[in-house]
């Protein structure tokens, strides 16, 4: 498609005020400065072309919610991306990017992510300021670590990272109350996915056993690591269940005490098996999760 023809499109975009712009599949490599003048522009997809950069006026599009990149030969993300504060979903895949600017976490709407087949081998701490993330694929990369900030996403419910080059599994992965799969991730299905990575440690047939085995591998290496993973699941159970932080140190006083006259862990584990069973999906997790809070009870039970 000519240029002209492009600015025809952005002209009668303009003119209608369309919330979209579809330039899809154009054959094209770069954006004219007219595409600043779609100001109440919300979805933007310029996927399956050959542009290697974003203009500078891509900073004028504020109210953008959804961007598409894909598909194209971008190596780097220029700073004005910065601007598109009301970006909830961003599509960077397949592209040749091998790294994420600071300005990311700008970005603070965003909770779907798409960065897979590219060429990335790590991530910025950054990362953590995307705290409405819940979506997040980074699989057909080159990364063999996760940075620690990555556990901060506390709204995370799906992360891909299939076809990297892990060997061992980021412990960071942990510290989410999610299920980790050795599968192709579904649309819709949440946990963490990590199938086709070298792994070592844990060895692949543990992982393949789901978030519970992988736990009492860390356990057996005897190390408090499987412990400290509960717990912190623990307290976001309870959380998300409604309890406050002084009802939750209660319980585990209680539970630590080893007080006699309290039921606090038969009652919170009806609780939790309760809502947890009913909320399978909601939560990410797994059936099997019931039985890593029980064994957390008992560990605290003979500690006391």
């Amino acid at each position: 498609m000519e240029l002209n023809e492009i600015k025809d499109l952005i002209l009668k975009a303009k003119e209608s005020n369309a919330p979209t712009l579809d330039l899809w599949l154009k054959g094209l490599t770069s954006l004219p400065p007219e595409i600043s003048e779609l100001k109440n522009l919300t979805e933007l997809n310029i996927s399956h072309n050959e542009f290697t950069l974003l203009p500078p006026e891509i900073s004028e599009l504020k109210n953008l919610t959804e961007l598409n990149i894909s598909y194209n030969e971008f190596t780097l993300l220029p700073p004005e991306i910065s601007e598109l504060k009301n970006l909830t979903v961003l599509d960077m895949s397949h592209n040749e990017f091998t790294s994420l600017p600071p300005e990311i976490s700008k970005l603070k709407n965003l909770t779907t992510f798409y960065i897979h087949d590219n060429e990335f081998t790590s991530l910025p701490p950054e990362i953590s300021k995307l705290k409405n993330l819940t979506t997040f694929y980074i699989s057909f990369n080159e990364f063999t670590s996760l940075p620690p900030e990555i556990s901060k996403l506390k709204n995370l419910t799906k992360l891909n990272m299939d076809r990297n080059e892990f060997t061992s599994l980021p412990p960071e992965i942990l510290k989410f109350c999610l299920d980790i799969k050795w599968a192709k991730a579904k649309y819709q299905e949440k946990g963490i996915f990590i199938e086709g990575n070298p792994l070592k440690n844990p060895p692949i047939e543990i992982v393949k056993q789901g978030r519970e085995a992988i736990l009492r591998y860390y356990n057996s290496l005897e190390n408090d690591f499987g412990e400290e993973i509960d717990e912190n699941c623990l307290m976001e159970i309870l959380q998300k269940m409604g309890t406050n932080e002084k009802e939750i140190q209660k319980i585990l006083q209680n539970i630590q005490k080893n007080e006699s006259e309290s039921n606090a862990e038969d009652s919170l584990l009806e609780n939790i098996n309760r809502i947890i069973t009913l909320n399978l999906t909601f939560f990410g997790i797994g059936p099997n999760f019931n039985e890593m809070i029980r064994l957390y009870l008992e560990r605290k039970k003979r500690q006391s």
